[in-house]
């Protein structure tokens, strides 16, 4: 088969629909919901409560917390265990 053949369709084919034109009337709606939610969230009312007088009921009291010193620490000086290595064990073999 000819190479022409396989990429021409016949006359009365339909043709397909503009996908790229598709892709970007998608991408332009869903670009204005999220401007448009953008804009009524970030410009929302804010809600106006009015202000309350509130009487908190404070008491002071004076007070010194005393921590005692901790004790002295007297470090025990011990004189460490001397270290002994072995001599590496040689293995000779012969036949």
């Amino acid at each position: 088969m000819r190479p022409s053949y396989r990429y021409d369709p016949p006359p009365n084919f339909p043709k397909p629909p503009g996908t790229r034109t598709t892709k970007i009337i998608v991408l332009v709606g869903l670009l204005v919901v999220y401007v448009g939610g953008y804009q009524i969230v970030s410009h929302w009312p804010a809600r106006k409560l009015p202000p309350q007088i509130v009487t908190i009921p404070v008491d002071v009291v004076k007070w010194k917390q005393r921590v005692p010193a901790p004790p002295a620490l007297r470090p025990r000086m011990e004189t460490p265990a001397p270290v002994v290595i072995p001599p590496p064990r040689l293995l000779i073999r012969t036949r």
